[in-house]
């Protein structure tokens, strides 16, 4: 009977070693409040929020959040998009867009074809380290 208590208290203890492995709360970027959307195979179906002819960033990854779209180029961006991306979509047409890290196309840039996505900025790294995540605050385009 001891051997069997032992046993059942050995699994119990593994079981709460691995759930609580699972159970842990996503993790947000220090001191900015936001929680990560769960990692997921994300289509260009799921993206149809962002219309045709725009560029689209999100507030948090996986393109959840709150949404902006430009269609035109924005040498600044609204302040609850300013500094406060994690996901990003090139819905044009015609050209690549152009994200830039100041205002008024200026800073370190990334360009982002017809059609490309990037479900986590937090995980594209910048020439200078850094990542892409919180540091967008203009767009343009060609």
């Amino acid at each position: 009977m001891k051997h069997h208590a032992r046993r059942v208290a050995t699994v119990l203890a593994a079981l709460t070693l691995t759930a609580g492995a699972f159970a842990s709360p996503a993790q947000a970027a220090p001191g900015n409040g936001k929680t990560p959307a769960p990692a997921g195979d994300v289509s260009v179906q799921d993206l149809g929020d962002c219309p045709s002819q725009y560029a689209c960033l999100w507030t948090l990854n996986n393109f959840t959040g709150s949404r902006w779209q430009g269609r035109n180029a924005n040498s600044t961006l609204p302040s609850f998009i300013d500094n406060n991306s994690w996901s990003s979509y090139n819905h044009g047409v015609n050209c690549t867009v152009h994200f830039w890290t100041g205002a008024g196309y200026s800073g370190i840039g990334f360009h982002e074809g017809i059609g490309s996505r990037r479900a986590d900025l937090r995980l594209d790294r910048r020439p200078d380290g850094g990542t892409w995540a919180d540091v967008i605050s203009s767009m343009n385009w060609c």
